[in-house]
């Protein structure tokens, strides 16, 4: 018996013996589910969805996305009149699904990342990486120092985070989603001090990658190499996952 699975439509069981096709409506990842996923209840209406990763794990299918905001403003200059068109975009809420070898969507978490920047010209790029070892799906970026305080709170507001506009000063996160029940853990991997994790360097824009780009280079026995930076300067660091 063979699973496939087609994306928020439907899964089918291909029996290769009785050459027979069996087909099973699966739940839609849909804008409903989505908007009762963010944190933040009243942005939710004004969010973009991407998704970014589609993991086979098992016998299990695994999708990981991100909501985001994007505004367009348009200033004039006050002593040329000229008007200058800027791009605001508000990354929120990684979130991570998981199919199961029923077709149905057995969890959903989300990680309530908070990131701000401005462009000078419209691109959607990934603000985190999400790596998958044989327990965890880890999901890693930038967030501001005081939001892993604000988790620990048994009930925190999601007016209560805090969104960051620059990477020094920052801390570089995890949240480990555990792949059987979904149950969270989150950690600081190192604060952005010196050499920090650049999804782009210094957020210059020529140093743009391609909207759908991986920002992490895999290698062996769960090791990941990512770019890091220090206004300048820049190295590749390495980080080994459990």
């Amino acid at each position: 018996m063979i699973l496939l699975t087609a994306v928020c439509s439907a899964f089918f069981n291909v029996d290769v013996n009785a050459v027979s096709i069996k087909k099973q409506s699966i739940k839609k990842f849909d804008s409903e589910m989505l908007y009762s996923l963010e944190s933040n209840k009243l942005a939710g209406r004004y969010l973009e969805y991407k998704l970014d990763y589609i993991l086979p794990i098992g016998n299990d299918v695994y999708f990981i996305g991100e909501q985001f905001k994007k505004e367009t403003v348009q200033t004039e200059v006050p002593v040329t009149k000229v008007t200058v068109t800027t791009w605001q975009y508000t990354y929120m809420d990684v979130i991570v699904s998981k199919l199961n070898s029923s077709g149905e969507f057995e969890w959903i978490k989300n990680a309530p990342l908070r990131n701000w920047i401005e462009l000078k010209s419209p691109h959607v790029f990934k603000q985190y990486i999400a790596v998958p070892t044989e327990n965890n799906i880890y999901i890693m970026y930038n967030e501001h120092p005081k939001n892993l305080a604000i988790y620990q709170k048994p009930k925190y507001e999601p007016k209560d985070l805090k969104d960051i506009k620059t990477i020094h000063g920052t801390n570089f996160v995890f949240s480990a989603i555990a792949t059987g029940n979904g149950q969270i853990t989150r950690g600081v991997i190192f604060p952005n001090e010196d050499y920090c994790f650049a999804p782009i360097q210094e957020r210059d824009e020529k140093f743009f990658p391609p909207e759908k780009t991986e920002i992490f280079v895999p290698g062996a026995d769960n090791t990941i190499f990512i770019y890091t930076e220090d206004k300048g300067k820049d190295q590749f660091s390495s980080l080994k996952l459990k």
